[in-house]
């Protein structure tokens, strides 16, 4: 063993915490004192990963302390033969994606001149402090096998990936969040539709901190009751106004731990805004939070989703992909899987998948809640839509609700308060005439536009 010393360094409210031991094999033995010293830094670093539960058996019943040593530095990350650690050849065969969380996060620091090789090549440039092993080759790079892309919901919560919940006030994008959570963890389908089928019952943990808990607790309640279901499965965890701030290093690392420690498959932020005071500011300060919604995918293998709100509308027409709606810069850029929602009629949502990165983006659909006179149970039950019925039945929904609350406008004037073009306005006003929407009365100033049964 040529390292003289070994030590590892976190950050730690503005301090370096460090940790490590003093060897050098050739002239002394490894002491008793140095392996506890690594194996409590290991249990607190590490511990809780099933990818090291093997290390530190290692560690903990070595035959020699030899053994242990190095049972116990490969679990921080610390290699003693300057190869590959252990952590990651069990990570590797495992496929445990969060096992290489050290490696990025907490890398190694090899002090200058501790124990290098002068007979290796560039031995010189391991004197510096930075990660090591995060250089690969092709071949090596290549040879690695992915798992199968994996749904907690099929086609739109896919496992190990980031989705975006957006869209305008009173949207029942909360609704919508509380039903995938439900379907994932009671394995029932999504929104009623065979498409939207869960493979298996996955633990799932849905966190607000907007609504109350009495309004999460009888959202709850009315949609488990919907399924027939009087009692939360054990699969479902919630977390309502703990307070979590997701710019918070504490929190994230809080976070992190608690979802790898209850095997937690699909998070849920509802909403945004009140997960991080920089949620609606530019890309600067909102990467703080998609940076850690990313982390938190790619190392636990959750599907991580958070629920925001659109931008207000301004006063002319907005033409943005609706991914870009989202208010704030870097939500539609850090997504995945941006879904949009968007209201569609009194009690009907329309729901736009749109911009995956990877795949097709799943087809359009509307939802609607059904539900008792006494709301003790609800169902949010969902019909697809065409593809290019997508823009009109916005268009239509806009419009009624302006002439809503404009009964007697103008065709102009319908154009000017939906923010929409005169052409697109006039055609949607004929169609919804034709349908029996809208009905509409002609006068010298033009014809005026009224919806059909309003007093």
């Amino acid at each position: 063993m040529r390292i003289a010393l070994l030590r590892v360094c976190v950050p730690r409210d503005g301090d370096q915490f460090c940790a490590g031991a003093a060897v050098d094999a050739e002239r002394e033995a490894v002491t008793s004192a140095q392996v506890e010293q690594l194996q409590t830094f290991a249990r607190e670093l590490y511990g809780g990963h099933p990818a090291a539960l093997a290390l530190l058996e290692s560690s903990v019943h070595g035959a020699t302390d030899e053994e242990r040593f190095r049972a116990a530095a490969a679990l921080t990350a610390l290699d003693p033969a300057n190869e590959v650690t252990a952590v990651q050849r069990i990570a590797l065969a495992r496929n445990e994606r969060g096992a290489e969380r050290l490696l990025r996060a907490v890398p190694p620091r090899v002090d200058a001149g501790a124990g290098l090789d002068p007979d290796r090549p560039h031995a010189e440039k391991e004197k510096t402090d930075g990660p090591r092993f995060y250089i690969e080759s092709g071949p090596a790079f290549l040879a690695e096998t992915d798992p199968e892309e994996e749904h907690i919901i099929r086609e739109l919560v896919p496992a190990g990936r980031t989705i975006l919940k957006h869209g305008e006030p009173r949207a029942r994008k909360s609704w919508a969040a509380i039903e995938t959570a439900v379907a994932a963890a009671t394995g029932t389908l999504a929104f009623g539709l065979e498409r939207f089928a869960v493979p298996a019952a996955v633990p799932v943990l849905y966190s607000s901190q907007e609504d109350g808990r009495r309004d999460v607790r009888a959202r709850l309640c009315r949609i488990l009751a919907g399924r027939g279901l009087t009692t939360a499965p054990a699969e479902l965890f919630l977390s309502v106004h703990a307070g979590i701030n997701l710019e918070s290093p504490e929190w994230q690392d809080t976070l992190m731990r608690d979802v790898q420690a209850l095997g937690i498959r699909y998070v849920i932020f509802d909403p945004a805004r009140r997960f991080s005071p920089n949620a609606d500011k530019g890309p600067a300060e909102v990467r703080e939070v998609t940076g850690f919604m990313r982390r938190l995918a790619v190392e636990t293998g959750a599907a991580v989703e958070t629920v925001h709100h659109d931008v207000k509308p301004g006063r002319e027409a907005d033409t943005r992909r609706r991914g870009h709606k989202a208010s704030g810069g870097d939500w539609f850029a850090a997504s995945d899987c941006p879904i949009h929602l968007e209201p569609a009629g009194r009690d009907r949502t329309l729901v736009v998948p749109e911009d995956f990165t990877f795949g097709a983006d799943p087809a359009s659909f509307s939802f609607r809640i059904e539900e008792d006179e006494a709301k003790t149970w609800a169902r949010l039950v969902a019909e697809d839509v065409a593809a290019e019925e997508v823009g009109a039945i916005a268009l239509h929904e806009r419009v009624l609700d302006f002439l809503r609350n404009n009964p007697g406008s103008t065709g102009n004037a319908v154009a000017r308060g939906v923010r929409g073009g005169k052409e697109a306005i006039l055609g949607a006003l004929r169609a919804m005439s034709e349908g029996n929407q809208i009905d509409s009365v002609e006068e010298r100033r033009g014809v005026k536009w009224f919806v059909r049964g309003a007093p």
